[in-house]
């Protein structure tokens, strides 16, 4: 089931795996510049997704993030589906 990240402990978790995948790329603050969706599993989240900037009728996707242990299994592409999808409405 995706998640919007909106707590904070939510985005403790959001954190957390950004920078185990990606090390210092993701701030404090970075979540606040859009909306962040995730999958957890077993109360892990496993995969994550969101949007950062919005200028001129164009939105990037932004940390684009699944767990090494959960890779090949399909939770970044629904992730970007439902991300896209909601920039799209």
């Amino acid at each position: 089931m995706i998640t919007e990240l909106d707590t904070e402990d939510q985005r403790d978790d959001l954190l957390k795996l950004v920078n185990l995948v990606q090390p210092c790329y993701f701030k404090n603050k970075t979540a606040d510049l859009g909306s962040y969706y995730g999958i957890y599993k077993n109360d892990q989240l496993i995969a994550v997704t969101g949007e950062r900037m919005k200028m001129d009728g164009y939105t990037e996707l932004s940390a684009i993030v699944t767990h090494p242990e959960y890779t090949e299994k399909g939770y970044a592409k629904q992730l970007i589906v439902h991300v896209s999808n909601k920039i799209f409405e």
